[in-house]
């Protein structure tokens, strides 16, 4: 029943906190749903999504090529408010995602699930599930996503109310395994482009798909200043170090 498998999941996430602090959210989940990896998106307000936590770097991955071609599970999460079923990414989810599912399949998913992170009409992220092979989630594995979701949602909302206004949580950021150094990227990129944070994020997006590159690889050079972007000749500058050789 709903009820039994709330307590299992309420304890849980309890067990995880008091013994084993390594274990995120994410890792429950994945562990509770007997699937083989799940990760937390939370919206932000310019429409990207920050990686909160991801159980597997297959997970994380999948969330970095997202970032990337700005489509996928979380995307779809956000525009449609709705749960997200792609059970077989190499035949169902080329219509819905024709840049995403084919990049996401070569990093060995067969299929996607994901769950708004909500509380009302505030709509905090998704919780996305990915799986090996290709199938339908069960019932009980259905019943547990909505239930997590519901937890995960309370939870997330309750650390992040003692918070300034457009900032994380120190909780939140602390257990985060997002680059955030894609968001300071793109700020970059604003400053030197003169565009909104959205447009350049979208420049940098752009750039990583253009280079077979995910787009936190994009931003650490950006970061780092071995990349820059001269607005005039609307071209990427690439910095070489004295002795000629790319840094």
């Amino acid at each position: 029943m709903p009820s039994d498998r709330l307590i299992t999941i309420l304890h849980a996430l309890r067990d995880a906190k008091e013994h084993e602090a390594s274990i995120s959210w994410c890792g429950v989940a994945a562990h509770v749903t007997n699937l083989d990896g799940a990760g937390i998106g939370l919206f932000a307000s310019d429409a990207t999504t920050t990686l909160l936590c991801a159980s597997t770097p297959r997970v994380r991955t999948l969330f970095e090529l997202e970032a990337t071609v700005g489509e996928g599970p979380c995307h779809s999460v956000r525009t449609s408010g709705d749960v997200i079923n792609e059970p077989e990414l190499v035949a169902d989810s080329w219509r819905r995602w024709p840049s995403y599912a084919p990049l996401a399949s070569e990093t060995g998913a067969g299929a996607l699930f994901g769950f708004p992170l909500r509380l009302g009409v505030v709509h905090l992220g998704a919780l996305v599930f990915s799986r090996d092979t290709p199938g339908e989630l069960t019932g009980d594995q259905s019943t547990d996503g909505h239930l997590l979701a519901s937890v995960l949602s309370r939870t997330i909302l309750a650390t992040q109310a003692g918070a300034a206004p457009a900032e994380i949580a120190h909780e939140l950021e602390d257990n985060a395994t997002f680059d955030f150094v894609v968001h300071q990227a793109a700020g970059m990129i604003s400053v030197q482009a003169g565009l909104s944070i959205t447009d350049a994020l979208l420049l940098v997006r752009a750039h990583a798909y253009t280079q077979g590159n995910t787009a936190a690889s994009i931003a650490r050079q950006i970061v780092e200043r071995r990349l820059t972007y001269d607005p005039l000749r609307a071209q990427w500058i690439t910095r070489k170090s004295d002795d000629g050789s790319v840094q």
